[in-house]
């Protein structure tokens, strides 16, 4: 063989083996192109996923804000209701004739404790009212020249250490945390 088919044959080998390699990488960059396309397609996927669960999720959390405000402005309605409730017994309370004033207010000196060297501060209006009420239950206290203050009705009794306040006000504070329940199963059952 001679120097000159011994290049040919280097020639033609090389350019063969170029074709080869060529051919390898031009499949191996359609395996990577399409291997990308997959990757790339379960990417978006995946995003179209995760994003789908976040509508979900955002879609549940709004439905519960919703019921969360809905179930608020019952409840704060029903307080409402409530809050009228008591504040028509207080106002009941302050406007019952002498007689039941006169029993309401024995009944209260009689529960209140005894307090020694006290004063009763009543309001102006029925100051004789609570006088013969105490005088009834609890006779060894004066009537104060203090007065509750304008719409306040029942009693203070005042002493230098001690002060019990047996006012209608104060009663219809006192006692509705043990009332709430009853008059909750009478307005919303």
């Amino acid at each position: 063989m001679s120097l000159k088919n011994i290049i040919n044959k280097i020639y033609t080998d090389a350019a063969q083996e170029e074709e080869k390699i060529n051919k390898e990488m031009n499949d191996e960059l359609i395996k990577i192109s399409q291997a990308s396309d997959r990757d790339t397609k379960n990417i978006v996927k995946g995003i179209i996923r995760k994003g789908e669960a976040r509508i979900v999720k955002l879609n549940e959390q709004s439905e519960f804000k919703q019921r969360m405000i809905k179930k608020n402005a019952v409840l704060e309605a029903k307080q409402g209701l409530m809050d009228q409730v008591f504040l028509k017994a207080e106002e009941r309370l302050t406007q019952l004739n002498d007689k039941d004033y006169i029993g309401l207010m024995r009944k209260l000196f009689k529960e209140a404790p005894r307090v020694e060297q006290a004063e009763v501060i009543t309001s102006k209006k029925r100051q004789a009212l609570v006088a013969a009420a105490m005088r009834q239950e609890a006779g060894d206290y004066k009537i104060s020249n203090k007065y509750l203050p304008d719409g306040q009705e029942g009693f203070i009794i005042s002493s230098a250490t001690i002060e019990v306040n047996n006012t209608i006000e104060n009663l219809d504070n006192s006692k509705r945390g043990g009332l709430e329940p009853d008059v909750v199963t009478i307005l919303f059952n």
